[in-house]
This record gives C-alpha cells, structure tokens and sequence, in this order.
C-alpha cells in the first residue's frame, strides 16, 4: 500500500508539493456497453471512497483482457514515480475495434492518475478547501510554459508532421474552480509511421487527494484543443460534483 504524504505530519515544504504536482499537470503519460451513458468507477483511496466519472461515449480498459491489461502496465511503467494510474477510458467504437483486432489505434482515450511526491500520494485533510490548493497550485503551473490557448494552438501548429518525434509543452490553458488545466503536443512514431497527438489534463483536488484527468486525441488543426480543453472542463466539474 502507498503511503500519503500528509502536509501536517511530514514537514515537508508545501512548495515542494506543489511543484511536484505542477509537473504532473503539465506532462501528460468494470466494462460498460458502447454508447452507454456516464459511468462511475469506485476506489477507496486512504480510506477515502473516491467516484470517478468516465465520460459518456468512453469504455473502461478491461485488466482481464491481456491486450487492455498490456496498455495499462505501459501507462503505469510511463507514470512510475509520478502518478498511480487509476482507471484507463477510451472511445467505445475505438475501443471495440482494438479489441477484434489489437493493431487498432485508440485516439480518443484517457485515464485518471493520483498524483505521487516522494513516491507517496500526496494528500490533504479531507475538507481541505480545493480553491486554495488550486490557488497555491496556480503559480508554479504557469510558470511552466504558455499564456493562452491561442498560444497552445499556434505552437502546437510547428510540431513537426516529419522528422523526429517531438515534444513541446503548452503549459497552462485554464483555471477554474474546478481545476487547473494544462496542454501537450507529441509527435511519436509507430512502425514507421509519425502520428500527432493533442492531451488536455486537468488537476484538482478531490476529498483531500489530488486527482489528475488526462484526455488525448489526434492532432487536425490544431484547434481540436478547444473541443478537449471543453471536454476536460466539464469531466472536471462532473468529477467535482460526483464526490460532493
């Protein structure tokens, strides 16, 4: 079992903290029917009974299934030291294909995460107030890289189509009461082949726990982060909301 990092006990500097988990909002790394509505996947966290909603259109990777088991020892071997890797989602359609046939893509997923300092979970009070953990958070986030979505959208336009692949960071693209969001663009290669993908995440604080949502999808225009930084909004106040 992980054990928390609690403020009140540790002594360890609140900066410290929060620089760690301004550093997991800027990277980005049960089953239910296809087209079913949201769903809520249960974990009890330090004693603490978390709800996270998985959008409506997105299915939960199954653990069972060896293919969907092998995406998450991949996401949780990328996260390792960063992030325990709680639920993965992706598109239903897309998800239903990669299962007859394993060398689909899945564009559209994502997947929830708690974030880790010192390899332990970092966590408050249970009613420590998430306005001023996002307040305190702010800062160091913005400080990371980026100062508006039209900023996201014209760097994320000069991420190579050829080459090598390529990272850059769009830093933070909205705060609100229910988050704080930030941006990626990568280039990566499969096979041979180079592929671009946009991540909107968000990071907040549930019950005391810092919880961070990832969303990915493949690159158009590059305006497509409008639509993600839209859907993360609302999967935030809907996380928010489901653990009132």
């Amino acid at each position: 079992m992980i054990r928390a990092l609690e403020p009140g006990r540790s002594g360890v500097k609140l900066a410290k903290w929060l620089k760690a988990a301004a550093c997991v909002a800027a990277l980005a790394a049960g089953m239910h029917p296809a087209g079913a509505a949201e769903t809520i996947f249960k974990r009890d966290v330090e004693g603490r009974a978390l709800n996270f909603v998985i959008p409506e259109g997105y299915c939960m990777l199954d653990r069972a299934n060896p293919n969907e088991r092998h995406r998450y020892n991949e996401l949780t071997k990328a996260n390792e030291g960063r992030n325990v890797v709680v639920v993965i989602f992706a598109d239903c359609g897309q998800l239903a294909a990669f299962r007859k046939n394993a060398e689909s893509n899945l564009t559209r997923h994502g997947y929830y995460a708690l974030v880790l300092a010192d390899k332990r979970l970092v966590t408050w009070a249970p009613d420590y107030s998430r306005a001023k953990y996002l307040g305190d958070l702010s800062p160091y986030v913005a400080k990371l890289n980026g100062k508006s979505v039209e900023d996201a959208v014209t760097k994320v336009a000069t991420l190579p189509l050829k080459g090598k692949p390529g990272f850059v960071n769009l830093g933070m693209l909205d705060r609100n009461d229910d988050g704080i969001y930030t941006g990626t663009g990568v280039t990566y290669e499969v096979k041979g082949t180079l592929s671009r993908v946009n991540t909107v995440s968000a990071t907040t604080l549930i019950k005391g726990i810092v919880v961070s949502a990832h969303l990915y999808d493949n690159y158009t225009d590059g305006k497509n982060y409008l639509k993600l930084l839209d859907q993360q909004r609302q999967l935030a106040a809907r996380l928010v909301a489901a653990n009132k």
